[in-house]
């Protein structure tokens, strides 16, 4: 499978994740140690350091492409 493809459907399910994490947890606080912390964003936070980690990855195989083409090249 084409790897722009894997990124498109990897931002999907991220995406439709959120969206389901908006819907169901409430924005509640809860306590941890000595923080409050909203379960929703958390959640959030956590789902959009999985995507953040999906792109640093598309880009390093993008980069690893475009060297390996030079290198064919020269």
């Amino acid at each position: 499978m084409n790897i722009k493809r894997k990124l498109v459907l990897a931002v999907i399910a991220y995406v439709a994740l959120g969206v389901l994490v908006w819907q169901t947890l409430s924005n509640e606080p809860i306590r941890v140690f000595d923080f409050e912390v909203r379960l929703r964003t958390a959640t959030l936070l956590i789902v959009g350091l999985f995507a953040f980690k999906t792109f640093l990855h598309y880009w390093r195989l993008r980069i690893e492409e475009t060297d390996a083409a030079k290198a064919d090249k020269g």
